[in-house]
């Protein structure tokens, strides 16, 4: 009844059971579909599922999901604080943490059940997306960490682009998805050596 999942019966079925789809208002009312949040949802059967990826798809299923999470929870935090006082709060490694999980709330976990392509996506698909959103997230944060201002980053095609990969190419067009992943270090060391820190400030 309180839609937060805090009262007793809620509160105790999620203790017992093994796995849970929390459904949230604000993602619906955001027009975000499945609906479905990623911090209160559980499965107690990853271990298993872990093991059917990796001998199926990639070994690395486990360690992209984990570190997924934690980028959409962390997000989570930084938002609050944009809210409050404002994403010039923000330092450049939080505001690209804060785009690197937009990027995979939109360019993976929304889906349109209208979209022809959308509709289904096969788990190598699903392993290429997720793959994509967190190597660009790496190749972003290592030019962060090196000083480029977030803004540059931040106006990358790609970022725009990545968030259509999942409407673009099907289950048959999936070496396409491949070479626009292969092409994402080129991207990110052609701007970082165009990057001159002369005269740059801030964010």
């Amino acid at each position: 009844p309180g839609g937060d999942f805090s009262e007793p019966v809620t509160s105790h079925t999620k203790e017992i059971i093994q796995t849970f789809w929390a459904l949230s208002k604000e993602l619906a009312d955001a027009r975000h579909y499945p609906a479905i949040d990623w911090l209160e949802s559980f499965s107690g059967y990853v271990d298993a599922a872990a093991k059917w990826w990796a001998t199926t798809i990639d070994p690395r299923w486990e360690a992209y999901r984990n570190e997924a999470l934690k980028l959409l929870a962390d997000s989570e935090e930084l938002q609050r604080i944009v809210n409050l006082v404002g994403v010039e709060a923000l330092s450049s490694e939080q505001r690209w943490t804060l785009e690197t999980a937009g990027l995979i709330k939109e360019g993976l976990l929304q889906q349109s059940a209208i979209d022809e392509i959308d509709s289904y996506a096969s788990p190598e698909k699903q392993f290429l997306l997720l793959q994509s959103m967190l190597d660009i997230h790496h190749h972003g944060l290592r030019l962060v960490k090196l000083g480029m201002p977030v803004r540059k980053l931040l106006a990358l095609p790609v970022l725009s682009a990545a968030r259509r990969w999942k409407n673009r190419y099907d289950a048959d067009q999936l070496d396409e998805l491949r070479t626009q992943l292969n092409e994402l270090p080129a991207i990110f060391e052609h701007l970082g050596a165009d990057y001159s820190p002369a005269g740059e400030s801030g964010s």
